[in-house]
């Protein structure tokens, strides 16, 4: 599926209505289950102020394309899930306002199956940013992204682990301390602390505690708990490093200048004396 071919031609029975405006909207959710509706996120397509005589036609692209811009007769969904379009107009008759929905369909893009996805060479890329604190933070990402992008997120996994600048170990979140292994650890971020952990990207944000950590990315199978494969990546730190001082560099140099300077002038002050004399 590459995108809809939305055309709006309506018509209206009832001619003594003046329309106002009409507008197309989306909502999405990412879900595999076709029966829940709630919590999804809309937006509008387009809004019109014209008569709903005009035909209007738009495509909706199924995949989400950060790198392209959207037009007025081309858009980007999000991927898999479950998207709903409504078309509304507004109108006034006999000098009253009124509202109507005449048009709402649902179209559901069913995620792939992980168990059919190769992990062979799967790996983990980061680039680095800095916070406010100067310290790094990490954007994780697995290196097949396009391949899993229609993948159910949870059942890809995130996890961080490693010890601060004193040794003292930690995890990512309070989750991980379930695990017994990780009983006695500290948490980087407590249960009130919303960190996203699933999902071919990951930010890893240390709260500014200075140490060394590793992630580790954790590919479920279709049942949603069995382990498929976990990879790691390289030793991440964010430990500050103190910048340089190029003060001390900054007053040799002056005073160097100074210096050469002073026995520049003094030169010529003595060779222009033994002239006079």
């Amino acid at each position: 599926l590459d995108y809809l071919d939305i055309t709006i031609t309506p018509t209206l029975e009832d001619g003594d209505e003046e329309i106002e405006t009409c507008t197309l909207s989306v909502s999405h959710k990412q879900t595999e289950d076709l029966r829940s509706t709630s919590e999804m996120k809309t937006r509008n397509l387009f809004s019109l102020n014209t008569s709903l005589n005009t035909k209007k036609s738009v495509k909706f692209y199924v995949d989400s394309k950060p790198e392209s811009t959207e037009t007025d007769d081309k858009k980007f969904g999000s991927n898999y899930g479950l998207y709903r379009f409504d078309f509304t107009y507004t109108y006034k008759k006999d000098d009253v306002s009124g509202h109507k929905k005449t048009f709402t369909t649902y179209i559901a893009v069913l995620p792939d199956k992980i168990d059919e996805k190769s992990i062979y060479n799967l790996k983990i890329n980061y680039s680095v940013a800095s916070s406010n604190k100067l310290m790094n933070i990490f954007n994780l990402s697995i290196n097949k992204q396009s391949s899993f992008a229609y993948i159910n997120p949870t059942y890809i996994q995130w996890k961080v682990v490693g010890k601060d600048v004193n040794g003292v170990e930690y995890v990512l979140t309070e989750e991980m301390k379930n695990d017994p292994e990780y009983a006695n650890c500290k948490v980087i971020w407590n249960a009130t602390q919303q960190v996203q952990t699933s999902g071919t990207n990951f930010v890893f944000d240390s709260n500014d505690i200075e140490g060394t950590w590793t992630a580790y990315c954790t590919i479920l199978k279709d049942d949603g708990v069995t382990e498929r494969t976990t990879i790691k990546s390289e030793t991440l730190s964010t430990i500050r490093v103190e910048r340089k001082s190029y003060t001390l560099m900054i007053i040799l140099i002056i005073m160097g200048v100074v210096l050469v300077g002073s026995v520049v002038g003094l030169v010529i002050y003595v060779q222009k004396k033994k002239k006079s004399m």
